[in-house]
């Protein structure tokens, strides 16, 4: 008899522990507040073609915690002519959002000359400028990103993967 009173006091008992224990791994898994708004984070890769080979597959650029007025994040990969011809390439940007592409800032050069300053949005189109490569040679493409301190909103949080595509041309002669 004895055991049947104490199962019936063990049983409410043991459900009020467990979603305690719960509660308290909650509270110790959530983050602390700093104080401080997120930035935007944005990473920038480029995608091979079949005429162009890349030095690396993964993000060359890795800009974390953007903010207006902040630090410019810097990145380059190096592309090699695989094909058997002089080939001109252009590049354009394929930004998985639409969030940034107002406010983010990008130089794109190769070689030193440049190929795009301006939006990500104006990126999204083929630049106007194009770089040669003879069969065989290589050249690096250099990115510098930014939020101007201009921008007042619209940033934060905000996380976006951009892929660079190269366009294989026939420089005019």
């Amino acid at each position: 008899m004895l055991v049947g009173q104490v199962e019936q006091w063990i049983r409410p008992v043991a459900f009020v522990f467990g979603i305690l224990v719960v509660v308290v791994a909650i509270g110790h898994l959530t983050l602390p507040s700093t104080g401080r708004t997120l930035g935007a984070e944005l990473r920038i890769a480029l995608v091979p073609s079949g005429e162009a080979q890349v030095s690396r597959l993964d993000p060359f650029l890795v800009a974390t915690n953007m903010r207006p007025g902040g630090r410019v994040a810097r990145g380059g990969v190096t592309v090699t002519n695989t094909s058997g011809t002089t080939l001109a390439f252009r590049v354009r940007g394929r930004p998985s959002a639409r969030d940034l592409d107002k406010i983010v800032r990008l130089d794109v050069s190769a070689g030193g000359e440049t190929l795009h300053r301006g939006t990500l949005a104006a990126l999204r189109s083929w630049a106007s400028r194009s770089f040669t490569l003879e069969s065989g040679a290589r050249k690096r493409i250099s990115l510098r990103v930014w939020l101007p301190s201009s921008v007042t909103g619209g940033y934060r949080g905000r996380i976006e993967d951009v892929n660079l595509e190269l366009k294989p041309e026939v420089p005019a002669t």
